[in-house]
């Protein structure tokens, strides 16, 4: 790996993000408000884009019901014994990612101001 400028690293992230923003957009055929795409692009980009493709089955086909219990299923790691354990990380993130899919949301991680029901700065 090389060094790489933040604007460098920047533009990739920007790069990354429309890739999975496209994939919410393709696969989730209900309308979104704010923070429910937000939310599913943040989900799309941790676990790729089988899991929004999953995620989106569910969905177009029960609404947004299940989004959380669903989300919640995506919160295991492999140990160094090749085994599926819970991390808590991945757990916090879901919560995270659910309550702001319910639009719950209205202070951020990092910002010292209220966010007014989404992450944006």
């Amino acid at each position: 790996m090389e060094p790489m400028s933040s604007d460098d690293a920047l533009n990739k992230f920007r790069s990354k993000l429309q890739t999975y923003e496209q994939h919410v957009r393709y696969y989730v055929k209900k309308s979104l408000n704010n923070d429910q795409f937000d939310a599913l692009v943040s989900f799309a980009y941790n676990v790729g884009e089988e899991g929004i493709k999953n995620l989106a089955n569910v969905i177009n086909t029960n609404g947004f019901s299940e989004v959380r219990s669903k989300m919640a299923e995506y919160n295991k790691i492999t140990d160094k014994n090749g085994a599926k354990v819970i991390s808590n990380g991945l757990a916090n993130r879901r919560t995270f990612e659910a309550d702001m899919f319910e639009s719950k949301i209205t202070t951020c991680p990092g910002v010292s101001k209220n966010c007014n029901g989404g992450c944006k700065k």
